[in-house]
């Protein structure tokens, strides 16, 4: 795994601090850990003096990498949030800098408060289509018949599975 300078960790901990709003220690912890390194005071022993030179591509798969482990840390599937928060504090950056971000919204996603809540869209569906679920199947069967979207038909087989 690529390994940051001294200096680019300190300033990933700060960053990855104000990001999440955690202690400066926690921050030092979880970007050690993310590094696969038990304590802070180990994983600064092992980088390097200077800063290498390394490949855009090398980077992009570390950063994915360390979004994986980030995610693991916190216990949260990996996101575009976290891809985004990954990319902004990540020590191989010009200078990381803070990504605000709100805990919940890694936790259930940025787009949680404005999702389908798919019970309410069914009963809005059977006010409109009083003779129950087939009307309601058999409307979601016609739009998606004539969406196109391949994407549709994998949301309305689930909509099966579950109904």
């Amino acid at each position: 795994m690529l390994l940051p300078t001294s200096k680019k960790a300190r300033l990933s901990a700060d960053s990855l601090k104000k990001s999440l709003k955690i202690k400066d220690n926690e921050a030092r912890k979880v970007l050690a850990l993310m590094f696969d390194y038990d304590s802070w005071d180990q994983f600064i022993r092992a980088l390097p003096k200077s800063e290498p030179l390394y490949e855009p591509i090398a980077i992009d798969a570390t950063n994915n990498h360390l979004a994986h482990k980030l995610a693991f840390a916190l216990e949260l599937p990996v996101s575009d949030e976290m891809l985004n928060l990954i990319k902004s504090i990540s020590p191989f950056s010009k200078k990381p800098k803070a990504y605000r971000v709100d805990l919940n919204d890694l936790v259930h996603g940025k787009e949680s408060e404005s999702a389908f809540e798919f019970g309410q869209m069914r009963e809005m569906m059977k006010t409109m289509h009083p003779d129950g679920d087939e009307s309601v199947m058999a409307y979601l069967n016609e739009m998606v018949a004539n969406s196109g979207d391949p994407g549709a038909q994998e949301l309305l087989n689930e909509l099966k599975k579950h109904s």
